[in-house]
């Protein structure tokens, strides 16, 4: 899709960052995000991606949680060119396939996230674990993927949760709008290998390595995903 002239005008600070241009602004709307979380963790997330211009974002509700009417409310003010809907708390109800971003800050949150990685083994994703030691794991494609990475990324969350728990959600949000601007398939392995952004002391100081499969893990299904 081409910007029209308001939405150049609309985006036009983020237009002239280096690295993005119009044409990254041109994938922003018409991508797709899918984001898991509470809705204390998902408020601000949801609201970075939706004025940056992601075009559709699907909300996973997570069991138990409070009504997230208000974030879907607060979206569509901030952007008339943005789709915010509830998806649901299945895979099936996901509808097509997207980049998965998940702010794990409870144990309904990482349980979502964890099945939904294991549906679609293949898609992007970026996983926020705001415990402490938090981190955010960046899969652009596999492998590895969450499941077979040498990351817990989905393991029951332990201990409390950071005091930068907030920090850490947006860092991951920022990493899922450069992956969803990005022109390079995210699909195609090998060429966007998996990150891990670490945070020393539940701080705001991070340190970034490169993921591997787990030493001695069994092949997983994202290798076989077609």
């Amino acid at each position: 899709m081409s910007l029209n002239d308001r939405q150049v005008e609309r985006y036009s600070r983020q237009i002239i960052v280096p690295g993005m241009g119009g044409r990254a602004q041109e994938r922003l709307l018409a991508a797709r995000a899918i984001m898991i979380g509470e809705p204390r963790d998902i408020e601000a997330p949801v609201a970075y991606l939706a004025g940056a211009g992601v075009g559709e974002i699907a909300i996973i509700r997570c069991p138990g949680a409070a009504d997230y009417g208000a974030i879907i409310a607060h979206a569509a003010a901030l952007n008339p060119d943005v789709r915010v809907a509830m998806a649901g708390d299945s895979a099936d109800e996901t509808g097509r396939t997207g980049l998965i971003c998940a702010i794990a800050g409870g144990e309904p949150a990482r349980e979502c996230a964890a099945r939904l990685c294991a549906a679609r083994s293949r898609n992007p994703v970026v996983i926020a674990r705001l415990d402490i030691p938090p981190a955010v794991g960046v899969f652009a494609g596999p492998p590895p993927c969450p499941r077979c990475a040498a990351w817990e990324a989905l393991a029951p969350l332990g201990g409390a949760l950071a005091r930068t728990r907030r920090f850490v959600a947006m860092v991951a949000t920022v990493e899922a709008l450069k992956m969803l601007s990005a022109p390079a398939d995210p699909g195609v392995s090998g060429e966007h290998p998996a990150r891990l952004i670490e945070f020393s002391g539940g701080g705001y100081a991070a340190a970034t390595r490169t993921l591997s499969r787990r030493s001695g893990a069994q092949r997983c299904v994202c290798e076989d995903a077609a």
